[in-house]
């Protein structure tokens, strides 16, 4: 990628700054690899989904400086088939965080109830493409429209092909959350592992 930047001698700037976020992005990527494969060594497929998205967080607070926060509701064993899912989904929810906004804390919580498994990723700030409003009066009042770009609506996706929903938007506070809702055993394990191929 070094060489490439020598090689566009008249948009030296640009492709010197889209390179620079590659870079930054393969380095976050084999970080996140490197950690997950430490903390899988050892444990069952089910709490090593849970170790997994526990350390992707941490990796990401002590990356970023943003205070990050991990928790569950209990014990919760995940099915082998949705781990992968629900990390590429955090993965993809702080990533936005970092990316697009200036949050200052990411609030992470791993819910299990009434046979649905419940990834809700919350922080202070807004992801870009969201308009906060320019009219007077009562439109002031109303959550900034969210126009969802590549990565929320892999999420979306992601969620669909498991039989699952994603929700995305404001909540009071100005706080902006992503929630993804999986049934705690995928009808189809086969269908989990086309959408992980994508």
């Amino acid at each position: 990628m070094q060489a490439v930047k020598r090689l566009l001698p008249g948009q030296v700037s640009r492709a010197a700054e889209q390179l620079d976020t590659l870079e930054e992005l393969s380095r976050q990527s084999l970080a996140e690899v490197r950690q997950v494969v430490r903390t899988m060594a050892g444990e069952t497929p089910g709490e090593a989904g849970i170790m997994a998205l526990r350390a992707l967080v941490s990796e990401f607070a002590e990356r970023t400086g943003v205070a990050g926060r991990f928790s569950t509701n209990g014990p919760v064993a995940l099915d082998p088939c949705l781990s992968p899912a629900l990390f590429r989904i955090l993965q993809e929810s702080l990533t936005n965080s970092r990316r697009h906004s200036d949050s200052s804390y990411v609030a992470v919580d791993l819910t299990v109830e009434k046979g649905k498994v419940i990834l809700t990723v919350e922080n202070d700030g807004a992801p870009e493409g969201c308009d906060a409003g320019k009219d007077a009066g009562s439109e002031r009042d109303k959550p900034p429209i969210v126009t969802p770009g590549f990565g929320l609506r892999g999420m979306v996706d992601r969620c669909v092909h498991l039989g699952g929903t994603l929700h995305y938007g404001f909540v009071p506070g100005g706080r902006f959350r992503v929630e993804a809702v999986l049934p705690l055993v995928p009808a189809d394990p086969k269908e989990a592992e086309g959408v992980e191929g994508r």
